[in-house]
């Protein structure tokens, strides 16, 4: 994004959300402005941005961690209500990769639908855990069986894992919540109001409002 739009997308999140800090992020993917919006015990950030497409997007990610993710799926419920932001105009999408430490790694393609993501792990968040190198091959093997993860994805994950020193390699079965909105419509004046209403869509889907 210019530092125009950066600015925009900053100035939107500082109205919207007056008493928390507004971070810019530069990332591989490109720049994109970050607010603290949760509890932190299911999602923890939003994020504002310009999109491929020249709409502004916000987007929202709970179970991003793995700690985060126990708490998400723990509750069908709380996952049924994220799903139902569709009926709202969100996008969801899976957001599966590996965590180290605090760094996330390894995005996979997951070729499986939304709603049979979010079945797999409800069923099967209590086995996820931090998985040491001698566990990568099967684990790997049963995330391809299951559709959460494609061998196109393997080299990446080689990348950050096997060809480094990295011991362990933490599952993080995330979602990508997603609202956009038209070009024109953050210069409106109404639009920060708008971004808090559709953030709080989602931590009340979670809970957490």
């Amino acid at each position: 994004m210019s530092d125009v739009t950066v600015e925009l997308c900053a100035d939107a999140l500082r109205s919207a959300f007056p008493a928390a800090e507004v971070v810019v992020e530069r990332i591989r993917f490109g720049d994109r402005t970050r607010v603290d919006v949760g509890a932190g015990r299911s999602i923890k950030y939003a994020y504002l941005a310009l999109a491929a497409d020249e709409r502004f997007e916000l987007h929202l990610y709970p179970a991003d961690t793995l700690e985060q993710a126990r708490v998400f799926y723990d509750d069908p419920d709380r996952v049924a209500r994220i799903l139902g932001l569709r009926e709202q105009g969100w996008r969801i999408d899976a957001n599966f990769h590996f965590g180290y430490a605090a760094r996330g790694l390894a995005w996979t393609e997951s070729p499986i639908s939304i709603d049979a993501y979010a079945a797999y792990w409800v069923a099967h968040i209590d086995s996820a855990h931090a998985l040491p190198r001698a566990e990568w091959d099967a684990e790997l093997e049963r995330l391809i069986a299951a559709r959460m993860v494609t061998r196109e994805d393997l080299p990446q994950f080689d990348a950050d894992f096997r060809s480094t020193d990295r011991e362990k390699a933490t599952p993080r079965p995330g979602m990508r919540v997603v609202y956009a909105w038209p070009n024109h419509r953050i210069r409106q004046p109404e639009f920060p109001a708008a971004v808090r209403k559709r953030v709080s869509e989602v931590l009340s889907a979670l809970d957490e409002l």
